[in-house]
């Protein structure tokens, strides 16, 4: 029993010296969905520079302009101080004549939340097994870590009154930061806003009732947003309403979300009879107990720049949609 007790208060000793670590911490440094790449300068522009690149580089598939996943920053090793090690992404890439050689998946090295990835190889070629065998979770560690960042940090700041307004009216359950505005608010529909001088960011909750599972297509869910779109939508001239853009490509999705079945639509809106436009997400739920489907989805107008962090921001709101 002695014993017992022992390892149990060694465990919490322990524990309580990593929480502390933790919080000792310095806060990460950097901007969402920046990539510090720890590489030296030769190696960046041959065949490792190009495989990173390849995979963090590639342009986000549903913006109007080309923007990439990641923004890269890279340094060599003898460059890599404290002010580049408290970085909220970094991948170190270390090429030589190892005896261990592999990938390691690390976080909060030096700062928190801090996430870490170090790839040693003898050689190119190594590198290249090593990188390829594992770059679709390379992408998903990082690309995971900014959606936990900015989800603690929305469900921190959450406006409090806005959401459970929200679900005392309308029986829906999202978390939504502090910022916006809830511009409309209709039977069926709402509008929630974020505008700055330079920027719009909105959000639309709508629901209908659930007839059979043809609604989870594609095409019906289009034509769902387009019948919504146009009744509460109005663009700045007699007419116009905001719709969807069918001239680009429009990515339908489909997968489980908290235990929920959902479909996802990724593309551009534009103004009918305007020159409005931009990028939008839509999530679409099935409510169960209300026999209702839910859509959530969020769009951003800031024309001629970048979009990428905006959208973003909006696809981890519309994420946060719980159903009963």
């Amino acid at each position: 029993m002695k014993q017992i007790g022992i390892i149990i208060i060694l465990s919490l000793v322990i524990f309580s010296c990593n929480e502390d670590n933790k919080k000792a911490l310095p806060n990460v440094k950097g901007k969402a969905y920046e990539l510090t790449v720890v590489i030296e300068k030769n190696n960046w522009n041959d065949i490792p520079g190009k495989l990173v690149k390849s995979v963090f580089n590639s342009e986000i598939d549903y913006l109007p302009q080309p923007e990439p996943e990641f923004s890269i920053t890279h340094i060599p090793h003898n460059a890599f101080t404290s002010i580049f090690r408290h970085h909220r992404n970094i991948l170190n890439i270390e090429i030589g004549n190892y005896d261990k050689t592999g990938i390691s998946f690390e976080k909060n090295v030096w700062a928190f939340p801090q996430y870490y990835t170090i790839i040693k190889a003898k050689n190119f070629n190594e590198f290249s097994k090593i990188f390829n065998a594992n770059k679709e979770k390379l992408f998903k560690f990082y690309k995971k870590a900014e959606i936990k960042r900015m989800t603690n940090h929305y469900v921190k700041f959450k406006d409090k009154k806005l959401c459970d307004r929200i679900k005392k009216e309308h029986n829906i359950t999202i978390t939504i930061p502090k910022g916006y505005s809830l511009d409309v608010d209709s039977s069926d529909f709402m509008w929630i806003a974020h505008e700055t001088p330079k920027y719009t960011q909105g959000i639309f909750i709508y629901y209908y009732n659930y007839v059979d599972t043809n609604t989870f297509t594609k095409k019906y869910l289009i034509a769902k947003r387009n019948e919504f779109l146009k009744k509460y939508v109005p663009g700045p001239t007699d007419g116009s309403y905001m719709t969807t853009e069918t001239m680009a490509p429009i990515i339908f999705n489909e997968y489980m979300n908290k235990k929920d079945y959902t479909a996802e639509i990724k593309g551009l809106w534009k103004v009918e009879n305007d020159f409005m436009g931009g990028p939008f997400i839509s999530l679409t739920k099935l409510d169960k107990k209300n026999n209702r489907i839910i859509t959530v989805e969020g769009f951003v107008y800031f024309p001629n720049k970048s979009k990428r962090n905006l959208i973003n921001q909006l696809e981890v709101i519309c994420r946060s949609l719980e159903t009963e």
